[in-house]
């Protein structure tokens, strides 16, 4: 993946990151997280008051 590529995929998640942010905000947080490009693995942390919770989602256009 070539760097514009993966500027355009961390401005996705740092949108996201922003959405989530705001329809969560009274309930819990997500936070997604860009972790590797060739896989497209997405960290997604779920937050809350009470404890917090780290899943690994691998996603893939052929899934």
């Amino acid at each position: 993946m070539d760097s514009i590529s993966r500027l355009r995929m961390t401005k996705l998640f740092s949108t996201l990151n922003k959405l989530s942010f705001k329809f969560t905000k009274y309930l819990f947080n997500v936070s997604f997280s860009y972790c590797d490009a060739e896989r497209a693995a997405v960290s997604v942390a779920f937050s809350s008051r009470i404890s917090s919770i780290k899943m690994p989602l691998l996603l893939s256009p052929f899934s």
